[in-house]
């Protein structure tokens, strides 16, 4: 009976965590001084199970810029997009960049959700919020 109740278990831990494969590559740039120049992080998820209509592909792009003399970041950008029928209805489902300035403090952030129906802009002047604005589109009926 416990052998029943083991092999069952195993059984569903396998079909649960088996839904996506997740594939991830880190790619290093470096400057001739031999510090960091960037640092990008692709990540790819496709479903295990090919269905001919929930089939996607999610990709996460993630890069780092970083400055040649002191090592702080100068930007960050970030863009999530998905390929195919399941999930949301758009491409782009999110896309960050964040730019800072000699100091490491931020300077800019910009924000876009879904084929940039939400978008989002700050605004910043030695790390301190500054400005703000939001924008949302909406579909019309």
């Amino acid at each position: 009976m416990k052998y029943i109740i083991c092999v069952g278990l195993a059984i569903v831990f396998s079909f649960h965590c088996s839904c996506a494969t997740v594939n991830k590559t880190v790619l290093k740039e470096f400057y001739k001084n031999g510090k960091l120049k960037s640092l990008t992080i692709v990540k790819v998820k496709t479903p295990k199970n090919i269905d001919l209509f929930t089939f996607y592909k999610e990709t996460k792009i993630m890069r780092t810029d970083f400055d040649s003399i002191t090592g702080f970041r100068l930007k960050y950008t970030e863009r999530y997009t998905k390929v195919g029928f399941g999930g949301r209805h758009c491409y782009e489902i999110e896309a960050i960049q964040i730019l800072y300035d000699v100091a490491g403090k931020r300077n800019f952030y910009e924000k876009s959700k879904c084929d940039k129906h939400q978008y989002e802009y700050r605004k910043y002047i030695n790390g301190k919020l500054v400005f703000i604005h939001i924008e949302k589109k909406r579909k019309r009926k």
